[in-house]
C-alpha cells in the first residue's frame, strides 16, 4: 500500500474543479471526497492494481488492496487540499 502522488493531484484539481466551475458548483462540498474515492478506484483499475492478486486473499492483492489505496489517496488529498486551505486562512485572517 503506498499513495500514488498523481491520482493525488487529479483528485485535488477535480476537487477544485467541482467548487469553482459553476456548471458544477451546486453540487455539496461534502460529496467532493466521494468523488474523488471513484476517481481513485477508475485510475487503480486503468492501471491494472486489481489485476495483480485478483479477489483471493481480498486485502493482501487485487481488488481490496484497490480499495485500501483508493481510501488511503483520498484521504491523502482531502487532508492536503484542507492543510492548505487552513494556512491560507490563517494567513490572510485580520
Amino acid at each position: 500500500m503506498q499513495p500514488d502522488p498523481i491520482t493525488i493531484v487529479v483528485q485535488i484539481v477535480l476537487g477544485l474543479i467541482v467548487k469553482h466551475w459553476p456548471a458544477l458548483a451546486s453540487l455539496p462540498n461534502k460529496l467532493i471526497p466521494v468523488f474523488n474515492f471513484v476517481i481513485a478506484i477508475l485510475i487503480g483499475l486503468g492501471t491494472g492494481q486489481a489485476e495483480a492478486g485478483g479477489l483471493g486473499g481480498f486485502f493482501s492483492g487485487g481488488f481490496g488492496q484497490l480499495l485500501v489505496n483508493a481510501a488511503l489517496n483520498t484521504l491523502l488529498s482531502t487532508g492536503t487540499h484542507s492543510m492548505g486551505k487552513n494556512f491560507l486562512q490563517q494567513l490572510t485572517r485580520k
